[in-house]
């Protein structure tokens, strides 16, 4: 589910040898299926503030790939992800309040996440579809009074993380 993750550079931050030493290192253990050896390195560079190792180190948890599934620590570094402007944990972010999976439902930050990935993710083709589609169908459920509180909220983070 995450492999296309493991092909992702950071976006964000200035350059870190070490944090893209370990990250490339994680990428490339993941790619070869050897998570013993990617997750530690996967987590090295998240944890130094790497925003594509936080995506992929939420991926893991999400997915239960290398580590126990734990939605919460999910929660945990695709917010970071997020924050940082990666698309793809916006979109998974998105998901996770949708469907209320480790964290309570909400409509309102799922529809705020989902409609900050569509500005970011560009590819691939089907991603984009579905991203587009889980909008469609998450504002067909929402109140135009929801809907216009999670287009604020989206253009106060878009304000907040100039650049991202």
């Amino acid at each position: 589910m995450i492999t296309a993750l493991a092909t992702s550079q950071a976006i964000a931050g200035p350059p870190n040898y070490e944090m893209s030493e370990a990250y490339s290192a994680g990428s490339e253990a993941f790619r070869r299926n050897d998570l013993t050896t990617a997750t530690p390195l996967i987590r090295k560079a998240a944890e130094a503030g790497d925003s594509g190792a936080q995506m992929m180190l939420g991926g893991l948890y999400q997915w239960g790939q290398g580590v126990p599934k734990d939605y919460r620590e999910a929660h945990k570094w695709l917010s970071r992800a997020s924050d940082q402007g990666w698309g793809e944990a916006m979109n998974n972010l998105g998901m996770m309040y949708q469907r209320g999976t480790g964290v309570p439902p909400d409509y309102v930050s799922a529809l705020k996440w989902l409609l900050l990935a569509q500005e970011r993710v560009s590819e691939p083709p089907d991603m984009v579809q579905k991203l587009a589609n889980n909008v469609i169908t998450l504002k067909s459920v929402m109140t135009s009074k929801q809907i216009g509180k999670a287009e604020r909220k989206a253009a106060s983070w878009k304000q907040a993380h100039v650049g991202r």
